[in-house]
């Protein structure tokens, strides 16, 4: 059997046998960072505190092609309460996201004048997306952005440092909710019309909603400086460009693959609900639910993904004729915790179990059939998907036998394969 199995296999190279020469790109001539600054106001933030839309106008050299995974955006935010003396902190200010993402409502951005990613709730996505990031990970997310708290040592339950009155600190955020910003190709930006991709911003309407907001000891009141776009920009030889007009200008089209994320709102109004998600998608990749309740002064929805203690929570999709799960509902924190664990795959996110029955609950269903090729998940042309989720809450709080923390809302984040294409004509998107 053994050896009927050797003959029937492929001869490979051992790579210490491998004699041949390295692998070079030739045709890159260099790498550069470049900046761009936010055109029309220089404050941001809610209500009089600044602008609350942002836009850059990001563009390159003749030829040059630009690395979207190395984007970032950089700015000061500035603690608008008076500062104090003699060491009293009651007009600092703390942030409830590890970055800018808390202060953001949505994004997006256009190239030629198409949309090709763009997100709502962003706080509350960015924060789902960073939880699902290793230890370290989260942790450089802090480190580059507002601060890790120096008594904020628990695995995975960490806060910021708080900015005191007066002050200002220097942050970096590197988006991770704009699924083009992933994109393994370099984006070819002079052969689009406009030859610019814009990124495009909005800041939350309350600065509350995104701070610790506990009365006496912590403020609101901020705004946002200093807002400047910085990302790769590698420079390929003449030649390898007039190749690429030469294939666009035959009625052929560059094509660019990656993962786009959308995240929509629904009100909760009973223990057992029906939703259907209306946005077609070829290949679905992934559904995530995540539920909330009404914000308290240092949970809200930029940072809490909650679930109640007392609950008997059943969840499962429809798409068409399929079930996911195919015989029975998910049921039991345990097993909630297990499919996010497997749709993880090599990736494990930074959510004890203690948090995940807590402030951290994530129903996860994993709908790619090979997750280690491309374009294997289920399409919702045809067949929209359906959630059914009961057991989610046991009555009305206040009520007999009520856990008195009913869910008031819950989100529905997505994961769907995206096609963009650059042709002569202009950018076309498929999804």
């Amino acid at each position: 059997m053994v050896e009927a199995h050797v003959a029937a296999s492929t001869i490979g190279l051992l790579p210490a046998l491998a004699f041949s020469g390295s692998t070079v790109a030739p045709y890159v001539l260099g790498k550069s960072q470049i900046s761009v600054h936010s055109s029309g106001a220089t404050l941001y933030g809610a209500g009089s505190a600044g602008s609350r839309v942002a836009r850059f106008a990001i563009s390159a050299s003749a030829g040059a092609m630009l690395d979207l995974s190395s984007l970032t955006i950089s700015a000061k935010v500035h603690n608008l309460e008076a500062a104090q003396e003699g060491g009293a902190t009651t007009n600092q200010v703390q942030f409830l996201s590890p970055s800018l993402s808390g202060l953001i409502e949505s994004a997006r951005i256009t190239i030629g004048g198409v949309e090709v990613s763009s997100c709502d709730y962003v706080g509350r996505t960015e924060h789902l997306m960073g939880i699902m990031q290793s230890d370290d990970v989260r942790r450089s997310d802090y480190a580059s952005g507002f601060g890790l708290a120096t008594d904020s040592q628990k695995h995975g339950k960490y806060t910021t440092k708080p900015i005191l009155g007066g002050a200002s600190r220097d942050v970096v955020w590197q988006p991770r909710c704009l699924g083009i910003l992933a994109m393994p190709s370099y984006l070819p930006v002079s052969m689009v019309p406009g030859a610019q991709m814009t990124l495009e911003i909005t800041w939350v309407s309350d600065p509350k909603i995104c701070c610790n907001s506990t009365a006496g000891t912590h403020k609101f009141n901020w705004n946002v400086s200093n807002l400047v776009v910085n990302v790769d920009v590698i420079s390929v030889e003449s030649s390898f460009l007039s190749s690429l007009s030469s294939h666009m200008f035959a009625g052929n089209s560059l094509q660019m693959q990656y993962q786009n994320y959308h995240t929509s709102y629904h009100t909760l109004l009973a223990s057992a609900i029906q939703l259907t998600h209306s946005r077609a998608a070829s290949r679905l990749n992934t559904v995530l639910v995540t539920l909330a309740t009404t914000d308290t002064a240092t949970q809200k929805a930029a940072n809490t993904l909650y679930i109640p203690s007392s609950q008997d929570l059943k969840a499962r999709i429809t798409i068409g004729e399929k079930r996911f799960p195919a015989t029975e509902d998910t049921q039991g924190l345990s097993l909630f915790y297990r499919r996010l664990m497997q749709s993880m795959q090599d990736r494990p996110p930074n959510i004890s179990r203690e948090q995940f029955e807590t402030d951290s609950f994530i129903a996860a269903f994993d709908l790619e059939s090979a997750p280690n090729i491309q374009h294997s998940g289920v399409s919702t042309n045809n067949a929209p998907l359906s959630l059914f989720m009961e057991g989610i809450h046991t009555g009305a709080p206040g009520a007999a036998g009520s856990d008195n923390t009913t869910p008031t809302a819950v989100f529905l984040h997505i994961a769907y394969d995206t096609l963009l294409e650059v042709t002569a004509r202009g950018v076309v998107v498929g999804v």
